[in-house]
């Protein structure tokens, strides 16, 4: 249902109220409506819709949560299939511009992964969602209006005007002021924060990362960055194109993105102490910094320039957020919370995880519980979970271009995200508190081990020199990676959660004992690693888990054994010898004579 100006004048009346009908405002719509058939909804939005294809919003590649929100959650599978294009997963090229492309790295997957994921046209996406919800019953869509005032009641402070339980909200559009009283009221409105400035619940990020992007009507395909035919054809098929590829070197990344119908989204994120913004922060100096840092990238995109649809800046684009959801029937989602950084494409499953979040207070409240412990634990639970996953970014673009660190780093990323946060998402544990307390064991271990293992890379990254570059790493070749992407496709019995996760956790606690040993043999100044985790680990098995990895970036030569070392690091062990090296390292100050404990376990 659309607005219409004979409502001027009046003071209606909603159930929920949603500032902001962008994708964070529009999806939770969608979910309140798809829960609460009969809940009146209104979303307040300050653009015209239908928005351009291709314009205004920047382009998203999603990952596995968000796609399952999109798919599962909000029904929106055809959608997708015909209006959006399939995602080749997210694949790497480390090194930097200096080195032609078949000379880097390269991490990536050479078939579609099993849990399917999308490359998404903001534009094309928001336009259809605002006119379902025009469409919907119960649902009022109120585009080119601008909020002028809200006014919140809580336990401590009554509204006299409102004079009841409400909130009240006051908006601007053409034909005058209106007035909107609303039970809840949800703030998606994107960078504007309209709540969050309101109750001063800003907190500043540590992480100083800035971006440009811009969008041009014209495909650039990554596939013809090279005439190398040996690199053309190494994953097979015609696919690398529909990645999101990242191009990684000092302190930096750039993406390039495929859109539906010929756009093409690129764009440059830097730290900025080692890549200034004003070097990159209008399009002729964005189009200069590449031909510095990514030259080939630059000559297979520079005849697009004259297509170019928008060009974007943002300076420091990572912020947090005090308080995002209240017993005071008030939350925040989206952007107009806090934002991590777009390296995995996290935006659409922050907006899942704290839509579904809000639909369960509106619901239980709805149902006249009392909400205040669910929006304490909720609220703890999302900001906790945020703060976690900062830590995957801080500090840490220095050593992007690093080709040997970064791959494990990434890996054990995708681990901890498959593991734990998609795996609890996509089976539905992350609204069941019993589950989540049952669980606090594990997720204070998860905390310890991404706090330890983000440090590890952080140095690490800065001391270990490359090899040379140039090879291919198959990320499915790590069948622990495939396994746990695999268990994504299927729902898990509510009765196995737990014990799933605690298997996980401590394969987790493995991985990471297995790399910190790795890492410390030649850098043994390296952070050691944590009694919690020493007492978490399952059992070393006859190999380690990133065995295939630590190969394909010549830290373990290729062998029938495992057992011969490659040239510039000793080996690691025999397979009927790795337990032994695992489980006697890490027991009293055997970490101090790693080297022999190594030389002792393999003879």
């Amino acid at each position: 249902m659309r607005h219409t100006e004979a409502d001027h004048g009046l003071v209606k009346r909603t159930d929920v109220a949603i500032i902001g009908g962008g994708l964070a405002g529009l999806c939770l719509a969608r979910q309140l409506h798809g829960r609460m058939p009969d809940l009146k909804i209104t979303v307040i939005e300050g653009q015209k819709h239908p928005l351009p294809d291709a314009g205004v919003k920047v382009g998203e590649s999603t990952i596995e949560i968000a796609a399952h929100y999109f798919r599962e959650i909000l029904g929106l599978g055809a959608h997708f299939r015909d209006s959006q294009l399939p995602k080749f997963a997210l694949r790497f090229y480390f090194g930097g511009g200096a080195q032609p492309i078949e000379k880097r790295t390269e991490l990536g997957v050479s078939d579609f992964p099993p849990f399917p994921t999308y490359q998404l046209d903001r534009g094309i996406f928001e336009s259809f969602l605002s006119a379902e919800a025009v469409k919907t019953p119960n649902c009022e869509f109120i585009d080119m209006a601008r909020v002028q005032s809200v006014s919140v009641c809580s336990d401590a402070v009554r509204d006299a005007e409102v004079g009841r339980d409400d909130h009240r909200i006051r908006y601007l559009r053409v034909g005058g002021t209106f007035v909107l009283d609303c039970r809840w009221v949800v703030d998606t409105s994107g960078r504007a924060g309209v709540l969050k400035k309101k109750f001063g619940l800003g907190k500043p990020s540590d992480h100083g990362a800035n971006a440009v992007w811009w969008r041009v009507s014209s495909r650039v395909d990554i596939r013809d960055i090279t005439d190398d035919p040996s690199w053309r054809n190494r994953i097979g098929g015609e696919n690398r194109w529909l990645s999101t590829n990242h191009l990684m070197g000092d302190g930096y990344w750039v993406w390039v993105i495929p859109l539906p119908k010929n756009v093409t989204s690129i764009g440059i994120v830097a730290d900025g102490n080692r890549q200034p913004f004003d070097e990159m922060g209008t399009p002729e100096r964005a189009r200069q910094w590449l031909f510095k840092n990514e030259p080939e990238l630059a000559a297979l995109a520079d005849p697009t320039w004259d297509k170019l649809i928008d060009f974007r800046r943002l300076r420091h684009f990572s912020h947090d957020c005090v308080k995002v959801f209240s017993k005071d029937r008030w939350a925040i989602s989206g952007i107009a919370g806090a934002f991590l950084d777009p390296f995995y494409s996290p935006g659409s499953d922050y907006i899942a995880f704290s839509n579904t979040l809000i639909t369960e207070l509106v619901e239980r409240d709805r149902r006249g519980e009392n909400i205040a412990a669910a929006a304490k634990a909720f609220d703890g639970l999302y900001l906790s979970f945020f703060e976690n996953n900062l830590k995957a970014y801080t500090d840490l673009y220095p050593i992007f271009g690093n080709g040997r660190v970064m791959p494990i780093k990434i890996a054990w990323d995708y681990g901890l995200y498959w593991s734990l946060f998609a795996f609890l998402f996509i089976n539905g544990a992350m609204t069941d508190e019993r589950m989540l307390v049952r669980l606090r064991k594990e997720l204070s271990l998860m905390v310890v081990l991404n706090t330890h293992m983000q440090a590890l890379f952080r140095q690490w990254g800065l001391l270990q020199p490359e090899n040379g570059g140039g090879n291919y790493i198959a990320q499915y070749d790590v069948e622990w990676l495939l396994r746990l992407n695999q268990a994504l496709t299927r729902q898990t019995p509510k009765d196995l959660i737990y014990p799933t996760v605690q298997r996980n956790m401590k394969r987790l606690a493995r991985v990471a004992a297995e790399t910190t040993l790795l890492a410390r043999r030649e850098f043994p100044q390296l952070p050691s690693l944590p009694p919690r985790i020493q007492s978490e680990m399952e059992p070393a098995g006859d190999e380690p888990v990133l065995l295939r990895l630590y190969q394909a970036l010549g830290f373990v030569k290729e062998t029938p054994d495992f057992a011969e070392a490659d040239s510039t690091a000793p080996t690691l062990s025999a397979p009927n010898s790795w337990a032994t090296i695992v489980e006697s390292s890490f027991s009293g100050d055997a970490q101090s004579s790693l080297s022999a404990s190594l030389a002792t376990a393999t003879t």
